[in-house]
């Protein structure tokens, strides 16, 4: 009796210990299933912004606008299907806009003073952007020295006024630097934009209405940049509407 209590006692011990390793490799497993889905998210937060500007990345931006339109779609379908059971007159559904922001004589800038504060001149027009539009709205880099904004629940005419004040704003910043950042004065010039303003026709594909926001401020850069054009004036100047 005693040999086989005795191995009984060897047998229970050795089990526990094995548990006890597999209880700890289990957890250090979670530890490491935990640790790669905080490095997952981690990636896709930066995946969602732009390095640079610390804006929505262009990827981002481009989903948030695509939400925005299948959003007013839906209102829209809704409001028609109360219409056609009360006979209401049927709701327009809810105003989406877009500004494209581009940066008056960017590379001239960047050639005259440096990538690294043409960097900084991307943050704080980016900063100062974002800072004056609602928090529904989506602003983000599209490319080099361009900025795409979303403008939910906001119609043609709101996005007229909003991006002649952007325009004023941007004008009225004054950027500095530290002297040893930049041998000359370090104040630099003024930066100023110019602003293509378009609206969300329903059903239409995204190019379209960023197509017709780039035509426009193409325009306001023509004419001197520093300013914000409509697709209002499209035709004016001799471009089809989309």
């Amino acid at each position: 009796w005693r040999k086989i209590v005795g191995d009984i006692i060897k047998e229970t011990a050795a089990m526990r210990a094995a548990a006890s390793r597999l209880e700890s490799r289990v957890v250090e497993h979670a530890g490491e299933i935990a640790q790669l889905r905080a490095q997952l998210d981690a990636a896709g937060r930066n995946n969602q912004l732009d390095p640079v500007s610390g804006v929505a990345s262009s990827k981002s931006l481009e989903q948030a606008l695509a939400e925005a339109m299948r959003s007013v779609d839906r209102a829209i379908a809704r409001a028609n299907g109360a219409a056609a059971t009360d006979g209401a007159p049927s709701s327009p559904g809810p105003g989406l806009s877009f500004l494209l922001v581009d940066l008056d004589q960017f590379h001239a800038f960047n050639a005259a003073n440096g990538r690294k504060l043409g960097d900084l001149v991307l943050k704080a027009t980016a900063r100062n952007l974002a800072m004056a539009i609602k928090g529904a709205d989506t602003i983000g880099r599209l490319d080099g020295a361009s900025f795409g904004i979303v403008l939910t629940r906001t119609e043609l005419a709101g996005a007229e006024a909003l991006a002649e004040r952007l325009c004023t704003l941007i004008a009225s910043l004054r950027i500095e630097v530290a002297d040893h950042e930049r041998a000359a004065d370090p104040r630099l010039a003024p930066v100023t934009v110019s602003i293509g303003v378009s609206t969300y026709r329903p059903g239409e594909p995204p190019k379209r209405l960023i197509g017709r926001a780039s035509r426009a401020c193409e325009h306001a850069t023509e004419t001197g940049g520093n300013r914000a054009v409509s697709e209002r004036a499209i035709a004016v100047v001799g471009r089809p509407k989309a």
